[in-house]
């Protein structure tokens, strides 16, 4: 299925165009600062001496505003601290929305909930 199509599927089930009327689409790439260090596995599933501190985590909602959308975020951090000035957030429009094969798997699976994508957690030290 294409991207559009994935997207508009949504917002079909979702009670059509006019469910969206005061709606924002918003994009996070947060940073989170974890509370533990965790560790790391190589690419032979064996720890490594070194641990992530740290990760960046994208996430797509569909909110009435950016206020409770960033209260939903935080609602899905529960292994550290968001660092809001290492984050980036963005109010984006249905046109700028590109989603590609990133997009289809968790659009599916998340199609009833605020958050309709979430990314892989890139950790780091």
């Amino acid at each position: 299925m294409k991207p559009l199509k994935i997207l508009l599927k949504y917002i079909f089930n979702h009670g059509g165009l006019e469910n969206l009327s005061g709606k924002k689409i918003i994009w996070f790439k947060i940073h989170v600062k974890l509370r533990e260090g965790a560790y790391v596995i190589d690419n032979k599933g064996e720890q490594t001496p070194d641990s992530a501190k740290a990760y960046y985590w994208c996430l797509g909602l569909l909110s009435d505003s950016q206020e409770d959308a960033r209260k939903e975020v935080l609602n899905n951090v529960d292994d550290g601290t968001i660092e809001w000035d290492e984050s980036d957030v963005y109010e984006i429009t249905m046109t700028e929305i590109n989603a590609d094969k990133i997009f289809r798997k968790s659009f599916r699976k998340n199609r009833d909930k605020k958050i309709w994508y979430t990314s892989g957690k890139i950790f780091h030290g």
